[in-house]
């Protein structure tokens, strides 16, 4: 890895690289300054990567919007750096994981569960809804989120 965004943390060690700031939009000059040989970003980065792909930057762009994506995007990231089976293993270690948090809150009864409210966006207010990742992770760790009843 040779850069990161400003809300990138993982692995710890990530923050030690430079930053090419904001998520959105993207600092295509600080980009550039970088030289990588790939660029991973989500999807709805691409009209910012598009300006990279015809100066020779390879770009993947990925778009989880679930548990099961993210495992997913995992593997195609790995593949793409040429660390597929670490891939592999990294998407199964968290598959588990979850696996077994889901196991130990499955016993708490719904009354007794912890009502969440996650904020996505400050202004607009905004929470994540049930069919989301935020909305899933929160049901697997045993939340009750208030917007389990969103569209």
């Amino acid at each position: 890895m040779v850069g990161i965004d400003d809300f990138s943390n993982y692995p710890p060690e990530a923050r030690q690289l430079p930053s090419i700031g904001a998520y959105y939009p993207l600092n295509v000059e600080s980009i550039l300054a970088l030289k990588p040989d790939l660029v991973v970003a989500m999807g709805e980065q691409a009209e910012w990567t598009a300006q990279l792909e015809p100066l020779g930057v390879k770009v993947l762009l990925i778009d989880p919007r679930t548990i099961e994506d993210v495992q997913a995007a995992i593997v195609v990231v790995g593949e793409a750096t040429g660390h597929r089976e670490e891939a592999l293993e990294l998407a199964g270690s968290i598959r588990e994981r979850i696996a077994a948090v889901e196991r130990k809150v499955a016993t708490i009864p719904r009354d007794e569960r912890v009502r969440v409210f996650y904020e996505v966006y400050s202004d607009p207010l905004m929470t994540a809804g049930p069919d989301c990742l935020i909305g899933q992770m929160v049901a697997a760790a045993g939340g009750l989120s208030v917007s389990a009843d969103a569209t």
